[in-house]
């Protein structure tokens, strides 16, 4: 693991008007929930690849960025996960991103061009940490502080 390099990759946490953060269900686990994330590719700002993301997994077409963590906030997988991604990255190195939907725009999966996430809903900060995996619990904690969420 320790020889592996991290997975450079951004965050996007929406709020909205109470505070809640949109967290999302994946597909490839059963009551398994996790804000929307994903890789940096060669060549892409971290904007561009939120904006991306963004639409790929929620297919949410516009977004407004409100604050950009300082620095990436890390975590490491597990070495008993079995996932692609684990193979190759010791774990990711996450920059975080405090967003908000523009006008009346709605995650929608219909239009997401990946099948990572089967469902959504708005939860406040403290249980988006306690419905996420246990092992990215304290990168959670850190990214929400950073980006003025703590609780």
């Amino acid at each position: 693991m320790l020889g592996k390099p991290y997975r450079v990759g951004v965050v996007g946490v929406f709020v909205d008007k109470n505070g809640h953060v949109l967290v999302a269900e994946r597909s490839d686990a059963a009551n398994s929930w996790q804000l929307p994330q994903g890789g940096v590719e060669d060549n892409e700002d971290y904007e561009a690849a939120l904006k991306r993301e963004m639409m790929e997994e929620l297919g949410i077409q516009r977004l407004k960025i409100l604050k950009k963590s300082s620095n990436p906030i890390h975590y490491d997988f597990p070495e008993s996960l079995n996932a692609p991604l684990a193979k190759k990255y010791r774990g990711q190195a996450m920059t975080w991103f405090l967003v908000e939907l523009i006008d009346s725009d709605a995650p929608d999966l219909s239009l997401a061009t990946d099948d990572e996430f089967v469902n959504f809903k708005w939860v406040e900060p403290k249980t988006a940490i306690e419905l996420i995996t246990p092992w990215k619990t304290e990168s959670y904690r850190a990214g929400f502080n950073a980006l003025g969420l703590g609780f």
